[in-house]
Parts: C-alpha cells; structure tokens; sequence
C-alpha cells in the first residue's frame, strides 16, 4: 500500500491484539487501515514479542474462554498453534479440590478435559514427578503458540487493507471537541483518522491521559527462564512436543522449548510498574532472588532440570488491570477513540474479532459488560488503589481463591452514613464497587438457634466465607421484617424535554407512565441482548430517576450518554453522591412504617413512589421489594441516612427487625426468581430467554434492540432461563457449574443460593428449550459429585 496521511482506523501498537483487530476489521471488509508502532514489527517492544505462548482455554467467564477458543482456533490458521495440552498437577488435597472445581468449568464452558493416572501423565511428559500428585487433570485442547510468528502471518494476511508503520512512535492523540481526529508522530507527521484504536497495552495509559482517561492498570514484572540444552532432552527435535504444566501450589507453569525448559513464576511478590516507567521494551533485568524459591521447588518436580544453569532468564512485564479483566470499547468522553489493553496472548484473536464486530457494526458479539472501558468507578482509577489491586491479581493469577472470599486492600474507601451502626451490630464486610457492605451480621448470631431446624447445611468448601446467621436473617425476614443497606445503589437523573422519548427509545419496557409510577426494564443492544437492568421512577413530566446496580452503575451512566443525541434535549447525570437509603421488607414492614409516618402506606399502590416524612427526615418512598415481600425502598439525602437507620430500628425493636446482609438478600431473591445482572442476565440473553418478556413493550414503539427482539419473537428461542431446585438438601452449588442431562453437558449455574423457606438449594442456568419444561430432571456436578435436580417454576416461595 502506498503510505496515506488519512485512514479509516489507525491502530497505535503492532503486538498481537493490533494486528488482531487490523485482520478482523479487513475481513469485515475495511480498508485504509493503518496499524503504527513505536518499535520493529513483527518484533515489537511488548509482550508479544517475549510471551510464553502458552494458551489455557478455560476460565470461569464463559467471554473469555470464547476468545481463548477461537484464538486457538485463529492460530491454527495462522500456521502456528501446537495443540499439546495443558497438565494441571495438584500436589496437596486443597489443590485437588480446586482441580475438580476446575474439571467442572471446563465441562460447563463445552471443553474436553479428563483426569490421568501417573502413568498417563509420564506418557504425556517423561520427566515429570508424579510422587506427590493427589491428582492430574489434563486439557487436550491447550498449547502453545508464537506471538511475533501469529503478528507476521496475520498482516500478510490483509495486506492489501493494512499499512504497517514500524519505528514510529506516536507522541499525541488529536482530539476536537469530543471526536478523535487522528495522531500526532514523534516525527511531527499528522495522521487524519475516523477512528483510533489504542492498543498499546502497558503503555496505554501515556497517550490516554492526554485525553483524560484513566486506565486503571500496571505492568507487573513476571519471571521467565529457559534452560539451557538437557542431556534428557538431546533427541528432541519438535519445538514443542509435551503439554504445558500447571503447579497451582507453586504459582509456576512449564513448557518446552525443543530441548530444554521454559518456566515462569508467579511465586514471588509482585513488582508493579508505572507505563512512564517502563522504558522502551517490555523486557527488565532478571532478579534472581526471587526466582530462588520457585526453581528449588521445580528441581524436585522436574529432576531433569536439577543442577541446570539458565540459557535466558528475564523480568517480562504482563499488563493486570484492577479487576484483571481487559479494558475494552469506546469512551463517551472522546468519540470515536477506542481501547484495546489489558489483553493476552490467549485471547488476543477473539478480542480482535469482537471489537472489529463492534467497531463496524455497533454491537459486539460476546457478553462484555465485564470488560467495557466505562465499567470502572472513580475510586478505582486512584494510584493508590491500582497498585495495590492490579498487584494482587498477579499474585493470586495461579493461586487457589475461592469464589466468594472477600477483597484485601485498599478497604473503607465509600461508608454508607450508617456505617457505625452497621458496625455495632457486627458486620461481617465485603467490598462491592468501594463501598463497604454487610455480608451479615454477627449480632444476629443468636437468631441460629431459633431457626436451626431450617438452616440448610453446606459442605466445608460451600461453608467458606459463609455463615448460618445468613440463613437466620433469611427466615427473619420472612417472619417479620429486615433493614437492607440500599446506600450504595447508583442513581442517575435523567431530565429535560426530551427526557421521556430518549428513555423511550433507549428501555425494552414502556416508560410514558403517569408521574409517580416505578417501571422495570432492561436496556438492549441492537442484538436485542441485555446490556442492564434497571428501575425507572417518574418524578415529575420531565424528570426522572433510574436507580441501577451498585457494581454496574457507571457502564450504565456511559450507555446511556454514548446513545444521547444533541436534539435529545436530555441531561444524564450521575446523582448517587446526593443519595442514600434503606429498605424495610418484610410482612412487619408496613407496621414498622407506618408508626413513623403520617402519610397512609396503603395510598402508594405497588410500584408506586411517593415523597413522605418518616420522623422528620423527607424521603422518596418506592413500594417495591427484591425479596418478595411487602415493604419499601426508602431514598434520601446523605445527610439524612443515619437519621433514618436510627428511626427505623427504634420503631422496628418490637415488631422483630433485624439487619440484613447481602448474602440473605441474594437467598431471599433466589426464592421469587430475581435475576442477577452480571450472573443470571447479561449480554448474551434477551428477554425472551430470561423470561422476562414481561417487561418488553413493542406495540407502537421503536426503541433499540426492537427489531432483533421481533426476528427472535418469530424465530423462536433455543434457550431458557431456568430455576433447578435440587433433589435432596445436600444438593449443592455456588455458581458456574455444569448441568448434565443424560450425562451430557446442556447448561452451566449462572448464580445459586440456598432457599430456607423452601428447604432446598437454588440454581439458575440457560438450558436448551426441550429441557426447560417444569420437572424435568437434571445433575449438578459440585466439586466432582453430581447432585439430581428438576426443572421448577417461579416463583418457588409464594
């Protein structure tokens, strides 16, 4: 191609996840695309150029094993994807546990995987130690791949829609008003653009900060050597030949290098790098203290690298991001500028493939609310906190952490105004999204022995980061009544002339309701898939409240301000900072309230708001449960929180109030078939799916995702939500596990909880539709048992 000044995209950084992207979008049939890096191509500064190769498929979100998926699948293409395997050893029998945990994702995201004997695993890689193995799980379809290789055959590939600009550094993003215009070269050459991909990755934040973005992420320096030449190893004449090694009890892998051994470490403290500290190369000295500890290890489990000296040993630095998720998608800050960091190897096909598919056609293909670039709340672009986060998650990348245990520092970032109070009747605190909430409370410790009868049991990995008082706040509010910490739920004002036709156009459900009423609806993608959930409150005609997720707030908030026109004549603004709130839900609820105020409770009909005075304190007053049952959500101003915790706990003492946590809310939800955003509902669901075609209004409207949702009203859906109620009182899940049918996989938990009111454990999965009819028979399998179930119908508590 003849060098250009204007392009249609100019992808700023040439490792795997540019040139990925580069290809993808020439396939969907761009061109004038430009990929530009600030050293050579295909051997570029970054981590493409010194990764392992090393492709693990499976993971707990079912996005990413995708992109893993395909990626391989991608390589293999691409003339370099050696597809010999992964090998997980567990050498303690808390690591066995986890390798069964493990057995089941795998099962549930649709991959191959087994268990071997020792004998099996010496087959696969005749220089392992098996002596110690409490167990050997094996993934065929794990291997290895060549960054710089894959980058080459990649833009030979698209050649004739791509320019490739090595050795060009690019020295700033040009931007006017909100619109990316194109880039600036160190050189002083300016290059016009429709679009700008960063995909920079440890160094993405340098040019993103010119515009004002944060990218709350950190190199961290990783540990890589290779031996020299083994005697034992002399024959070998593959590259690659033996599959990789997994030491969850080390944090170390393995893998050949024809004949020798490659080995890198987590088994350290993590070494975190600011991107202006990087230098140029993604390479730094090798500190060989503390590789010690690893390699100690790893001459016991491989005596044939006992004594080895290394061929090479380096520091690579990895990108983590605070939540150790790709950073992904378009800002509504600066139009038309994209990101792409935070991405591996491993997935660095599908990623390209997804956001090429969301740059051409709006929408992307995968669930990525996970990964949306607008995910992240203020609090977690702080320096303090992304060192601390993003050097945990390096830490833990092969450890074992269990799937509810609570976050490590940085803590007590967001109270709620009643922290105090929450704090004298024991919470017991997680994290969510910086604020500090309840889990339960150990004041209600003496509330297990009234209703121990009723307390389903749990197994040691199910009773972790759990507690009976959790069942105990359950049947207590069921009984009585319970106050639930609402504080940290995000609110957004929507307001202006236009405000009822842009929330028309934007919700799946009808909102042209009389002021006062309380709408639920979902917001959709041009797929029809789900992209929130949401209450939407009418204050007045032009006015109006919609209160969303604590954890998916600001995804929301930039949803919404991505779709707004300027002859919208609509304010969105993030209001959360001027609210706080409790709920009292509960069959005592009512009375509790209405002892506090003198406005007649049973004048707001159900889903119904209403301002009141509960004492002297003004409140929007929402008459609405997420518990299934009666009672209000109860919003005010900051100020006044504490205040109102204090004037419902005095007028709740004789009627049985009790503080309740989140895990009782989520257990008391399970039980009248609430969903989840993030778990039970997400990007890859429309309504109809979710069973939630209640709450979409087509009839004389034409709002976004409609017409997707008209082509699957006539096609008809393959799969459906489902609630499974276990069999027996030991059947048991916490999420993410394979549903089997005839042995065969159909399904996975998307969420799960115990039911005390009914006696049983809960699941939610998508089962394919011929399986989704009430009663029918189902098993979960739970760290390697499986567990009979059946097909139940909402709402299981009545």
């Amino acid at each position: 191609m003849s060098k250009n000044s204007h392009f249609s995209v100019i992808i700023i950084g040439g490792g795997i996840v540019g040139t990925s992207i580069a290809y993808h979008l020439a396939q969907y049939g761009l061109r004038d695309i430009l990929v530009i890096d600030k050293g050579n191509l295909p051997h570029n500064d970054g981590s493409t150029s010194h990764a392992p190769g090393v492709l693990g498929l499976s993971t707990g979100s079912p996005t990413l094993t995708s992109w893993a998926t395909y990626s391989a699948d991608l390589y293999t293409k691409m003339n370099y994807f050696q597809r010999v395997g992964g090998l997980d050893i567990a050498l303690t029998a808390a690591t066995e546990q986890e390798l069964r945990r493990r057995h089941g994702i795998a099962q549930a995201r649709g991959l191959p995987v087994r268990y071997i004997t020792p004998q099996e695993a010496q087959e696969l890689f005749p220089h392992i130690n098996t002596d110690d193995a409490n167990a050997l799980l094996f993934h065929p379809q794990d291997g290895i791949t060549h960054g710089p290789t894959i980058c080459k055959n990649l833009a030979k590939s698209c050649a004739d829609a791509v320019e490739l600009r090595p050795n060009s550094p690019v020295a700033k993003l040009l931007v006017d008003g909100n619109r990316i215009t194109g880039v600036e070269t160190d050189a002083g050459e300016t290059l016009s653009a429709d679009r700008v991909v960063l995909a920079t990755n440890i160094w993405g934040s340098i040019l993103a900060d010119q515009v004002g973005v944060t990218i709350p992420m950190l190199a961290a320096e990783h540990q890589y050597v290779i031996t020299d030449p083994l005697p034992e190893l002399a024959q070998e004449t593959a590259d690659v030949r033996m599959p990789n090694l997994r030491y969850f009890d080390y944090g170390i892998y393995v893998r050949q290098h024809q004949q020798a051994y490659g080995f890198g470490s987590y088994y350290h403290q993590s070494t975190m790098v600011k991107a202006t500290d990087l230098g140029k190369t993604a390479i730094h000295p090798f500190t060989p203290a503390d590789f010690e500890p690893a390699w100690e290890l790893m001459q016991g489990q491989l005596p044939a690298c006992k004594g080895a000296e290394f061929e090479r040993a380096f520091n690579g630095m990895f990108g983590f991001t605070v939540d150790d998720r790709p950073i992904l998608g378009e800002t509504p800050d600066v139009r038309g500028l994209w990101f792409a960091l935070g991405t591996w190897v491993t997935h660095a096909g599908g990623v390209g493939r997804t956001l090429a598919e969301w740059i051409i056609n709006g929408t992307p293909d995968y669930d990525i609310h996970d990964f949306h670039i607008n995910r992240f709340h203020a609090h977690q672009k702080a320096n303090d906190y992304i060192l601390k986060r993003s050097g945990t998650h390096y830490q833990q990348h092969l450890q074992i952490v269990h799937p509810k245990e609570a976050w490590g520092e940085p803590r007590n970032m967001r109270h709620s105004p009643y922290h105090d109070r929450m704090v004298e009747h024991g919470a017991v605190f997680d994290e969510f999204a910086g604020w500090e909430m309840a889990q339960w409370y150990e004041g209600n410790r003496p509330l297990v022995e009234i209703y121990t009868d009723k307390i389903l049991q749990r197994d040691e990995w199910g009773s972790r980061h759990w507690s009976p008082i959790c069942a105990a706040e359950h049947l207590a509010t069921r009984e009585n009544a319970g106050l639930f910490n609402i504080n940290g739920l995000t609110r957004l004002a929507v307001n202006g002339a236009g405000a009822t036709a842009f929330l028309d156009r934007m919700c799946a459900n009808r909102i042209d309701k009389p002021v006062g009423s309380i709408v639920y609806t979902t917001l959709l993608n041009a797929n029809g898939k789900i992209v929130a959930d949401l209450i939407v409150v009418r204050r007045d005609e032009q006015n109006y409240l919609l209160i969303t997720s604590t954890l998916h707030g600001q995804h929301d908030l930039a949803w919404l301000r991505l779709h707004q026109r300027p002859e919208d004549h609509v304010s969105i603004t993030d209001a959360s900072a001027y609210w706080s709130g409790l709920a009292v839900w509960g069959p005592k609820s009512s009375d509790i309230l209405q002892s506090v105020t003198d406005t007649d409770l049973d004048s707001i009909s159900y889903y119904q708001s209403q301002e009141i005075v509960i004492g002297e304190i003004k409140a929007l007053a929402l008459n609405m449960s997420f518990v299934g049952e009666q009672g209000f959500e109860l919003h005010v101003e900051q100020e006044d929180g504490l205040a109102l915790w204090d004037t419902l706990w005095e007028a709740g003492k004789d009627h049985g109030l009790v503080p309740c946590g989140s895990v009782s809310l989520d257990s008391l939800s399970k039980e009248k078939g609430y969903l989840i955003y993030g778990h039970d509902i997400n990007g890859s669901h429309t309504p109809y799916e979710a069973g939630m075609g209640w709450a979409v209004k087509k009839k004389n409207r034409n709002f976004l995702g409609r017409d997707a949702l008209i082509q699957q009203k006539q096609n008809g859906i393959s799969k459906k939500r489902c609630t499974l109620v276990f069999d027996s009182a030991d059947g048991f899940a916490l999420g993410g596990e394979p549903v089997l049918k005839d042995g065969v996989c159909i399904g996975y938990v998307t969420s799960a909880n115990s039911g005390y009111s009914i006696g049983r454990h809960i699941a939610y999965a998508y089962l394919p539709v011929e399986h989704a009819a009430k009663d029918t028979p189902v098993e979960i399998e739970y760290l390697g048992k499986l567990f009979s179930a059946k097909v139940a119908k909402d709402p299981l508590y009545k």
